[in-house]
């Protein structure tokens, strides 16, 4: 099951959420080698887990909305700007 969840996770979260999910997995493999932590299944996944799930939220709720909203206001800007200066050469 958690690795059924963390592909999900993958898989929703992608493209940010597979370098993340790396970063964090490399990170926490050398965390329990170097410093000693005990190796739990469920509480190696959750730092991954949970940073993909905040980067994928961010990916796909916040950014990406955001470059909607700034893709429109440039296209509207654009359409307005080409009408005013129709307007002038008449």
């Amino acid at each position: 099951m958690p690795v059924a969840f963390t592909w999900l996770l993958i898989a929703l979260s992608f493209p940010i959420g597979l370098p993340v999910g790396a970063v964090v997995g490399i990170s926490m493999s050398w965390a329990y080698a170097n410093v000693g932590l005990p190796y739990e299944p469920f509480m190696d996944l959750l730092p991954s887990w949970l940073l993909m799930l905040l980067f994928g939220y961010l990916q796909w709720f916040v950014g990406l909305p955001a470059v909607c909203r700034w893709l429109r206001g440039r296209q509207t800007s654009l359409s307005s700007s080409r009408r005013e200066g129709h307007r002038l050469e008449s």
